[in-house]
């Protein structure tokens, strides 16, 4: 029994890093962090999950990040986000615009070029969009 105790914390400690490895975990951890009102954590979790191969990225994520990052005032790591969510289909704009969660950005040097760039982004894939119908 001795010996089987060790195992058996050993099996339990793994099972508990698998279980935080796969999107959806961390996702979920992400959102508790985020009611928690960690948002630095909530932020690396989104990251962390983004960044596992093969999860059906969702545009969100990334925008919920960058919410995280911004409201942990990491301003750097928020801009990088929007850009991975654009890429991946994200297009409410009206919402980035009014956005409370990137208030902290908006007077950041870096806002007025990403909003134009997001424009863009959005313009063009609505354009694609259109051209297939």
């Amino acid at each position: 029994m001795k010996l089987l105790a060790p195992c058996v914390l050993s099996l339990a400690a793994s099972t508990s890093t698998l279980a935080q490895t796969t999107a959806p975990a961390l996702k979920s951890a992400a959102y508790a962090a985020y009611f928690a009102k960690n948002y630095r954590q909530a932020g690396q979790l989104c990251d962390q999950a983004w960044a596992l191969p093969g999860t059906g990225k969702a545009p969100g994520d990334c925008y919920d990040a960058a919410c995280s990052w911004a409201l942990a005032s990491e301003a750097t790591k928020a801009f990088a986000d929007p850009d991975r969510a654009l890429a991946a289909g994200w297009d409410n704009l009206a919402h980035l615009k009014i956005d409370e969660e990137l208030a902290s950005l908006q007077a950041d040097k870096r806002w007025l070029p990403f909003l134009h760039k997001a424009e863009a982004t959005i313009a063009r894939a609505e354009a694609r969009q259109n051209l297939s119908l």
